[in-house]
This record gives structure tokens, sequence and C-alpha cells, in this order.
């Protein structure tokens, strides 16, 4: 499936019964340049890549279908972090795309996708460059993040708020956060979280548009970026 216009769009429905499943992470997806990073669960196969939110599934693609793999920079809610770019045929129409996905650790899972394409590091012009045996180049420093005056937050957290139709989906970045110490709460019409981070105690209120269930139904903490998914309590 690929998002297209708030909707998910079918494109093939033949998985095959053999695809195994090889890696498993919360992250984000990013299906176009203009658009907004969707916060779910990505799954690698021995055949494809599927990104989904609960039960469904947002970008379903076959690997055959990458033609490049690349690590870049780019903005990921609130801070610029370490993604990977993947340029692909779209199935049916036959025309090249791109899309970003954020999962951890992001070096494995873009060694993962060039070893199960055979694409190099550098195959980033869209031109497909298939290599038996080429181990794929090293990736770029994970300290990078931090670097070069990069918009990183200190050690206020920041926080979105994304309406979803039956749900919420609330994003929040807390630096340094040590997630054993996590706990959130719906209180009326906030979440209010309390942790432990690097920089000492962290409380926050997140103020939110609805009223929804006194817990979430998802919660989730990776790479000081809190996840959580809150249903509204009248949605029809």
């Amino acid at each position: 499936m690929i998002e297209k216009a708030g909707r998910a769009e079918s494109i093939d429905h033949n998985s095959a019964s053999h695809d195994q499943s090889l890696l498993v992470a919360q992250g984000g997806f990013l299906s176009r340049p203009q658009a907004a990073w969707q916060i779910g669960q990505w799954s690698l196969l021995s055949e494809r890549l599927v990104f989904g939110q609960s039960s469904r599934r947002v970008f379903d693609l076959p690997l055959d279908k990458i033609e490049a793999v690349a690590q870049e920079r780019r903005k990921f809610i609130l801070v610029h972090k370490p993604v990977i770019r993947l340029t692909f045929l779209h199935p049916r129409r036959n025309d090249r795309r791109d899309a970003w996905l954020i999962a951890s650790p992001l070096d494995r899972w873009a060694e993962s996708l060039r070893l199960l394409t055979g694409l190099r590091l550098d195959d980033a012009t869209g031109e497909r460059n298939r290599a038996a045996g080429v181990l794929p180049a090293e990736s770029a420093d994970p300290a990078s993040d931090v670097a070069q005056g990069d918009e990183i937050p200190g050690a206020e957290p920041q926080f979105e708020v994304h309406d979803e139709a039956e749900a919420l989906w609330v994003v929040a970045v807390i630096p340094g956060v040590r997630k054993e110490t996590l706990r959130a709460e719906v209180h009326g019409r906030s979440l209010d979280v309390e942790t432990e981070t690097a920089h000492g105690p962290c409380a926050l209120r997140i103020p939110l548009p609805c009223r929804v269930l006194p817990q979430p139904t998802e919660l989730k903490c990776a790479n000081d970026v809190l996840s959580a998914r809150l249903k509204k309590t009248a949605w029809r």
C-alpha cells in the first residue's frame, strides 16, 4: 500500500506465504516532502517492507521495486535526525517515488535493506545498480545527529498532537529520557507525562483537543521520542 492524500491505496495484495519477518521496530514514515510524519510500526520482511498503524497497513512495498537506499538528515517532528530515503517504482503506475523512514537502530535497517536489495550506498540517483556480494558501505556516525549546530532541543521537551479520526497521536521529544521511569496518564483534556531524564526530573502537561479514554491504547518511547495513541471517547 502507498499512502496517498490521507488514505491508504492498495498496490499489491499478494504477499508470499514464505515472506518471513526480519526486523520490527516502532518508527516514522514520510510519504512525500510536504506530508507529516506518521508514527507506527515498521516490519522488514524477506520480500517486502511494511509500515502500519494499529491494524491498518499504510505502506506495503515489494523489495524488488526499490531502486535506491540512501541515508540523509531530515526534520522529524521537532528535530533533525538521520533517516533512510527509499527511491522506488510504484508497482502499478510505474512512476518513480521517494519515501522516508526512521526505525531503530537506523544503521541496521539501512544495512539490511541494502543487503536484501543488493543496492550500494551510492545508488542515490534512482538508477538500479545491483551488485551481488558487495557489502553495504559504512554508515554515518550516529553522533552526527547532535553535530554542526543542528536544531536539537536542550533540556526542554517539545510535543505535537496529531488528530487521526478515531484517535489522537501525541508525539513528544524528551531529551535524555529514562524510559524505565516514564509515566503517562490522562487527566481530563490533558496528557500528563512524568519521567526522569539525564537533565533531571521532567513533568509535561500536554493539552488535548478532545476527550479521550483514561489510558493510552499505545505508549512507546525510543530515541528520546515518546509516542502515545489516545482513543477518543465519542468517535463514530
